[in-house]
């Protein structure tokens, strides 16, 4: 049995189903159709346009087509309706494995005429060179690398389709990152800054709300940013001596604390602290948390002046 085989191959470009439409024409030796009827048709796709080996078979299926009264039949290459054939590997129903080479010929063989098998299975030769559309060329254009210019921007990115290893090297600059939001609540990758605790010696404005990654989280106090000198220490004169605890808290547990002793005199009636000097760095869980400050043993003359609570993710 001879047959001649007209087919066109029809590509979605949206989703890119691995799946081809695939239309045919059977006809005897003589050139006449095949009989109208149903024919399990098998379909191969080859690395070669001879070759017979199993390792040039790159994938098979078997489908059970109807035939028209003038031999045109339609199938869907690809479909879960399609058997598939021993040799290809991998063995799997999916066109996507199909075509990463740079040659691809298609062969079909006539497995079953009208329910009758056929004993002596001979592939229809010569193959079919499946070849580009013209756009599909453009296509490959633009996936060459070095031809920018070529390209066109895809409108969307698949999520995890771009890792650290797809980046050249010094590619990402400080002006292609994101700018950081700054605020009292601040997001993911924000600078979380707090109101300014003032000279009343106390720490009402000192709390801000960060959210995280779970990346490591720098805490600290900062100058408000006034002519006044922030410090940690007497607000004036005065001959006790003062013990004073500091801690910095996330969501109300204490991350850090640290004890800090006063006394003034008569040469230094002023004693003071740089506010810098409280900090550290929180080993937050992924998630929103709220930062404060929190002195112990505070009187009226020793405290917190003028400053401000920080917080961002490194």
């Amino acid at each position: 049995m001879a047959a001649i085989i007209i087919f066109a191959l029809n590509a979605v470009a949206q989703s890119v189903p691995p799946l081809i439409n695939y239309q045919g024409r059977l006809t005897d030796q003589t050139g006449s159709p095949l009989a109208a009827g149903v024919y399990a048709l098998q379909f191969r796709l080859w690395d070669s346009p001879t070759a017979t080996n199993g390792i040039d078979l790159i994938w098979g299926q078997q489908q059970n087509v109807t035939v028209q009264a003038n031999g045109v039949f339609n199938v869907i290459l690809g479909s879960p309706g399609g058997t598939s054939l021993i040799g290809p590997i991998p063995q799997v129903n999916n066109l996507a494995y199909a075509f990463n080479g740079s040659n691809c010929f298609l062969g079909v063989t006539v497995a079953i005429s009208n329910t009758v098998p056929i004993l002596n299975q001979i592939e229809i030769f010569p193959r079919q060179q499946l070849l580009s559309v013209p756009y599909a060329l453009f296509a490959a254009i633009a996936g060459t690398a070095g031809i920018a210019t070529n390209a066109i921007l895809a409108g969307s990115v698949a999520a995890g389709s771009i890792t650290t290893a797809s980046l050249a090297p010094s590619s990402v600059t400080f002006s292609n990152l994101a700018t950081r939001t700054v605020g009292t609540t601040a997001p993911m990758g924000g600078i979380a800054i707090s109101a300014s605790c003032g000279a009343s010696s106390t720490v009402t404005n000192l709390t801000v709300t960060l959210s995280t990654t779970g990346r490591p989280v720098f805490v600290g106090l900062i100058p408000d940013g006034s002519a006044k000198a922030a410090y940690l220490g007497y607000g004036s004169p005065d001959t006790t001596r003062m013990s004073l605890t500091i801690s910095l808290l996330r969501d109300g547990t204490v991350i850090s604390q640290a004890l800090q002793e006063f006394q003034s005199g008569a040469i230094n009636p002023y004693n003071m602290e740089p506010v810098g000097m409280v900090n550290t760095v929180d080993l937050a869980p992924a998630g929103t948390h709220n930062y404060t400050v929190q002195i112990s043993n505070l009187t009226a003359n020793v405290g917190l002046f003028y400053s401000k609570l920080v917080a961002y993710e490194l």
